[in-house]
């Protein structure tokens, strides 16, 4: 406004000097230099504030809705994998009763085999059986393995935070299924071990994903 003021004084003294008809028009007032300037406004500060606010919020509800769909397809992968679990459980529960009556009926037939000269102790034989049945019962891994299960299932609907519970509780299940294993003389059930640590390897890793 100052420097306008300024030119406008000085055009109409130059207007009377020289005595020039016409006037000082709006026009040539603002054609004189840095009279009339062009200021970008700034943008007010509840303006960004409220812009920044919008473009958090959405950034929060696409991350919340990306981690709930990757948690949804984790829980829907781990309890497929536990059904396979349960399943690989029932076939070792039912396996294992057998092997040592298999194993019996080996020695029988090895030693009904033998010359007729020679004598073996009954007792000595049957007490070799109920040792072998000892070493191979896996019956208290199976109980506890299924225990561990159970308890997998109550973690899948709490709401609180259970990726340390799962992680121990997967530890535990692997301690079990190297028990079994140690324990097996049976190639059937050897490989339904082997199978049943595949699959907790495999929930081991998506149990790291989960608080």
């Amino acid at each position: 406004r100052a420097l306008a003021d300024h030119y406008l004084q000085l055009l109409q003294g130059m207007e009377r000097t020289f005595e020039l008809t016409g006037g000082v028009s709006v026009q040539l007032l603002a054609a004189q230099k840095d009279v009339i300037t062009l200021k970008e406004a700034e943008p007010a500060v509840e303006d960004v504030r409220h812009c920044l606010e919008v473009a958090l919020e959405k950034a929060l509800a696409t991350v919340e809705g990306m981690r709930l769909a990757e948690g949804t397809a984790t829980c829907v992968d781990m309890q497929e994998r536990f059904a396979t679990l349960e399943t690989l459980l029932a076939e070792a529960a039912q396996r294992a009763p057998v092997i040592p009556q298999e194993w019996r009926l080996k020695l029988q037939e090895r030693l009904a085999r033998l010359e007729k000269g020679f004598e073996f102790d009954p007792q000595r034989v049957a007490q070799e059986i109920a040792l072998f049945a000892d070493r191979c019962d896996i019956s208290e891994e199976l109980t506890r393995f299924k225990s561990h299960l159970q308890q997998f299932a109550t973690l899948f609907e709490s709401d609180e935070p259970v990726g340390r519970q799962m992680d121990f509780l997967v530890q535990e299940l692997n301690r079990e299924t190297n028990t079994m294993g140690s324990k097996s003389n049976d190639v059937e059930l050897t490989r339904q071990v082997v199978t049943i640590k595949s699959e907790l390897e495999k929930i081991r890793e998506q149990v790291q994903n989960i608080e």
